[in-house]
């Protein structure tokens, strides 16, 4: 492994008009559920809030109402003689590394050194990034998707990153040999792509911290989610995998009400969890693991849904509209990707907001609580 220098390539500031023969290659055919470039979705508003952590996330919340950033660009790169590298990162053959908020790595975000798991700026050429590139390599023929991406070992990033991205490719007709993953492999990622219908030998992972993949010819697609913002072809995988896998559910009428059990392990863990469980399941909620269920399975159970709850709440995509849905989350940890999803699903929305364990170190990754009494308040907000 060693220190690399590359220049930046900022995607969205490019033109993308096609200019086949050269090896960046813009696609960016405009298709019917494609969102143009600066579209500007309203932030979902929710139908009800409650628990402690609501007044000290007061200015998180106040941002509901103002008008969030514009999406960009939504379309491909195409690559001849790329190198792909940890956590999805794409370089040219001429030392540039692909940057944008399409590929969520906005330049403007990047740290300084020293050197973090990503990339950094390099102070000794101001403009320039550092970059670990393995001295291995593996070269693989034919015409590759990198459907890489930091966070890549989490399900609700394969949920609201990947699917959509594997399904524009294949939306619009591109010819993929094979869709190339630089992690080591979990048996649940080889089921979700299996559910649209791509086979496991079509996809690639390998271990990018030991070997740097070098690719004849590359297509990178943009992703459909910019930080909470989504693009209007957001929903479109999951519209699919819905009726495909769960029509005869959505020709019955909605009885299921769940509550979705974040798996153990990890951060931001809620630290009274059984007893809040608990509460639910006194309530009518089944306690639902996605964990221990094959994820055809998931997408049916979730289509029956009439009212959800919970902490693991990305697989929300699959409800139909309609579904009333509450988020449990820390005042540490407020984002708008929860309040999009429901915007776009046509969800109605629901927060109940906890306190960190130890207000004193609070963070993202910190454990939080919420009171019992404030949950049967929310059951009943729900109801």
């Amino acid at each position: 492994m060693a220190f690399h220098q590359v220049l930046p390539l900022d995607i969205d500031s490019l033109d993308k008009s096609p200019c086949d023969g050269q090896n960046l290659v813009f696609q960016s055919r405009p298709m019917g559920y494609q969102a143009a470039p600066g579209q500007v979705y309203p932030r979902k508003q929710p139908l009800g809030i409650c628990g402690p952590g609501t007044g000290q996330a007061g200015a998180v919340v106040a941002k509901w109402s103002q008008t969030p950033p514009a999406t960009p660009w939504s379309g491909f790169v195409s690559l001849r003689d790329a190198t792909i590298i940890a956590k999805g990162l794409t370089l040219t053959g001429d030392d540039r590394i692909l940057l944008g908020r399409g590929l969520m790595l906005n330049p403007k975000s990047f740290p300084p050194t020293p050197m973090v798991s990503l990339a950094a700026k390099d102070p000794a050429m101001a403009g320039a990034y550092r970059v670990d590139i393995p001295e291995e390599t593996l070269r693989v023929a034919g015409t590759l998707c990198n459907i890489g991406l930091p966070g890549a070992r989490i399900y609700g990033h394969w949920i609201v990153d990947v699917l959509p991205r594997v399904y524009r490719t294949l939306s619009h007709g591109l010819a993929i040999d094979r869709y190339v993953m630089g992690e080591t492999q979990k048996p649940w990622q080889t089921a979700i792509l299996e559910a649209l219908d791509i086979a496991g030998d079509k996809v690639l992972f390998w271990d990018a911290r030991q070997y740097r993949l070098e690719a004849e010819r590359l297509v990178v697609p943009t992703f459909a989610r910019i930080s909470s913002e989504l693009h209007e072809e957001f929903m479109a995988v999951h519209i699919f995998l819905r009726e495909k896998h769960a029509a005869p559910e959505l020709d019955k009428p909605a009885t299921d009400r769940l509550f979705i059990a974040r798996a153990e392990g990890g951060n931001r863990q809620l630290a009274n969890r059984d007893a809040v469980e608990a509460v639910f399941a006194d309530q009518g909620f089944e306690i639902f693991r996605p964990e221990h269920w094959p994820f055809v399975e998931q997408i049916k159970k979730l289509a029956r849904v009439a009212g959800e709850c919970g902490l693991g709440m990305h697989n929300t995509v699959f409800c139909r509209p309609g579904t009333r849905v509450g988020v449990l989350q820390s005042s540490a940890n407020l984002s708008f990707l929860q309040g999009q999803i429901a915007l776009h699903a046509q969800h109605d929305l629901y927060y109940l907001i906890g306190m960190p364990t130890d207000p004193k170190e609070a963070s993202l990754k910190s454990s939080w609580r919420v009171e019992i009494e404030d949950v049967r308040r929310f059951i009943a907000m729900l109801s």
